[in-house]
């Protein structure tokens, strides 16, 4: 016959471990979530992080410079040793008369300040003035083939420079060259002019 007594003390211990269980589930569920929100907030933390570095990245980052865009931008090295020739007084007098001539003369004076870029519209634009004061009239005294061969020379230094000034391949210090070759060929046609205006010659006496 059965002991009454250890029935109850098996119901007893029986509430007892589904109580320890219980207590130890629920234990369990609140650091399981605690870890679980604890880990979540640590990835939205790490991920806005991370989405950061990238714009960091690309404020602080150099911008690559390009060399070729930076040496057409500025004026040629070597021009601003360009010296033009002054007229003397007897020929500014007579050249004062010759707008064509002030206009080309203005024109290579200030192509020291020309860039590589700008270079090739430049000569172009003195080759137009020129051709203009080729067709135009000159004034007597310098109605001369003294004169005329000079810009002959100087028209045909600036055509190669033409031909020279739009092609990448070749170095600032070759077009500089040519450009101070031009600019040497009106100097020389001036110089005549000085020469032209203080002799006492009618120009007649010049084959025109």
């Amino acid at each position: 016959m059965c002991n009454p007594n250890l029935g109850g003390i098996a119901t007893n211990n029986s509430i007892t471990f589904v109580t320890i269980i219980y207590i130890r589930v629920m234990v369990y569920r609140q650091f399981i979530s605690k870890g679980f929100f604890i880990l979540f907030f640590l990835f939205i933390a790490c991920k806005k992080d991370n989405s950061k570095t990238p714009t960091t990245t690309q404020d602080v980052k150099p911008q690559p410079v390009d060399s070729l865009a930076v040496r057409q931008s500025l004026p040629l090295k070597g021009l601003e040793l360009i010296k033009n020739t002054k007229l003397n007084p007897q020929a500014q007098k007579i050249a004062n008369q010759w707008q064509l001539f002030l206009d080309l003369d203005l024109k290579v004076s200030n192509i020291n300040t020309v860039n590589r870029t700008r270079l090739i519209s430049y000569v172009e634009e003195t080759e137009t003035l020129y051709l203009e004061l080729k067709a135009g009239k000159f004034p007597a005294q310098f109605n001369s083939p003294r004169i005329k061969s000079r810009f002959l020379l100087f028209n045909t230094l600036l055509l190669k420079l033409k031909d020279h000034a739009d092609d990448s391949r070749l170095s600032d210090s070759l077009l500089a060259s040519e450009t101070l070759e031009v600019v040497e060929a009106l100097n020389n046609t001036k110089s005549m002019m000085n020469i032209l205006a203080t002799e006492d010659i009618e120009s007649d006496d010049f084959i025109n």
